[in-house]
């Protein structure tokens, strides 16, 4: 942001041009060498939510939100809206976002135990001599191989399962979140309509707010 003057005196002598509106205190401050007047920046843009002592909360503003859908069938209400902020939370709860890693890891643990499960009838056996071992002993060890992997696979489909339960009880908890919406504008020309809505009823709304305010794929959700 550029200077306004700091005085009703400083006032008067402020000047502008083609960059902007300047001020120049008593010293001459903000003229350079050249006599050219240069901007002097007083104030600095600060959030307010950044320092310690702010107890509040954002109020965030949606633009260019569809009044009907895409088939002209429903118009927009604050119950459809409702859970589609809900999903936008979701997609950014860092919480959820764990749950999310585990079951991903957990599913890929699972793929490639049943790669190997499936490889196991094709493996060729031998001995401590490098010869190949007699069928009755490779089906030994084929045995062996399919309790391994078959132990594996039954811990980590207990883990998923355990994993997918908490997803599931978390994203309900979300679910609670509430949401107050209000309409604030209509555009008849693009039936569109921009909201305000805020989060209350959890304990980290505002942490939550701030991941919505860097949001920037909305039109995934």
């Amino acid at each position: 942001m550029l200077a306004a003057a700091r005085s009703a005196k400083e006032a008067n002598s402020a000047k502008s041009n083609k960059y902007g509106v300047f001020s120049q205190n008593r010293k001459g401050k903000g003229i350079n060498r050249e006599g050219i007047l240069e901007a002097e920046i007083l104030r600095k843009p600060e959030d307010i939510r950044e320092d310690p002592k702010y107890e509040g909360q954002t109020q965030i503003f949606l633009t260019r939100v569809p009044n009907h859908s895409v088939d002209m069938r429903h118009e927009m209400d604050t119950k459809t809206l409702r859970e589609w902020i809900i999903y936008a939370v979701i997609e950014e709860d860092p919480y959820a976002q764990r749950f999310f890693d585990e079951i991903h890891k957990l599913s890929k643990i699972i793929t490639d135990v049943e790669k190997n499960l499936l490889s196991i009838p094709k493996l060729q056996f031998f001995d401590q001599n490098g010869q190949p071992m007699p069928d009755d002993k490779a089906r030994v060890e084929r045995e062996k191989l399919f309790t391994k992997y078959g132990e594996e696979r039954i811990l980590a489909e207990g883990k998923l399962e355990d994993a997918e339960k908490a997803l599931k009880a978390h994203v309900a908890w979300r679910k609670t979140t509430a949401v107050l919406l209000e309409q604030c504008e209509i555009d008849n020309n693009t039936d569109t309509s921009a909201w305000r809505f805020k989060l209350t009823g959890i304990d980290d709304a505002n942490e939550i707010e701030d991941l919505l305010c860097q949001k920037m794929n909305w039109n995934g959700v």
